[in-house]
């Protein structure tokens, strides 16, 4: 199993180019690096849904 902050940074490998730019302004100011997983799966979920 991968840990935690290698999940977050493989997660936005999934989204398009404008699915990416709508989850990274919307957790501007932080980066990736600063956000759990479980929190971006939380806005990607909240942003488009299950």
């Amino acid at each position: 199993m991968l840990d935690a902050s290698t999940r977050v940074r493989l997660l936005p490998h999934k989204l398009d180019a404008t699915a990416y730019g709508r989850y990274s302004n919307y957790i501007l100011p932080k980066t990736q690096r600063y956000v759990t997983f479980e929190e971006a799966v939380s806005t990607l979920m909240g942003l488009f849904g299950p």
